[in-house]
């Protein structure tokens, strides 16, 4: 698997990653129903959990010590904010969100990993837990990466997708071992 090839480097988990890729500095999500599906493993484990879901059923966890909250720009949705303090450009997706937070933390050279967009053997995810099967939101989750790529340029951050096939147009298709 892909992600193995990555144990050692700093690596943000989105969603369901944090499952491959246990050496993550932190599992990152932004969709409370996925929090509602994956919290009781997340808040058992010991991997950082970062987000900006600002939902009021984690308001009770607001200052908790296992998991850092970033606010969602709302002057800046789609791209890369550079709002000080802590807030992250919500993108429409967790994934691109993640870019955001990599962004944030001083990241100048990001590789994407499983960044598909699209359906891969008929499944819109590469696990098969997503209770909504029928959902196919990758065309909002587009939109988002033209802005991400400009801002990305004009901040001086190279942006690289190491995900054969994948939708997303706007960043270099490479080869994971290649830019390892």
């Amino acid at each position: 698997m892909p992600y193995q090839k990555t144990e050692g480097r700093f690596c943000i988990a989105v969603n369901n990653s944090y499952r491959v890729a246990p050496w993550a500095a932190c599992v990152w999500f932004g969709d409370i129903k996925w929090w509602d599906w994956h919290k009781e493993a997340l808040l058992a484990g010991t991997m950082p959990i970062v987000t900006c879901c600002e939902n009021a059923r984690l308001r009770h966890l607001w200052g908790s010590t296992r998991i850092k909250f970033y606010h969602r720009d709302g002057n800046k949705r789609d791209g890369l904010t550079t709002r000080p303090g802590d807030f992250v450009s919500w993108n429409r997706s967790s994934g691109a969100a993640a870019i955001s937070l990599a962004h944030r933390l001083g990241a100048k050279r990001i590789i994407l990993l499983g960044f598909d967009m699209r359906l891969v053997g008929g499944q819109k995810n590469w696990h098969d837990d997503h209770i909504e099967k029928f959902h196919k939101p990758f065309y909002r989750h587009l939109k988002s990466f033209p802005t991400i790529a400009r801002d990305a340029r004009d901040l001086g951050i190279e942006i690289l997708n190491a995900t054969p096939g994948s939708a997303i147009k706007d960043f270099p298709i490479v080869d994971l071992e290649d830019v390892l």
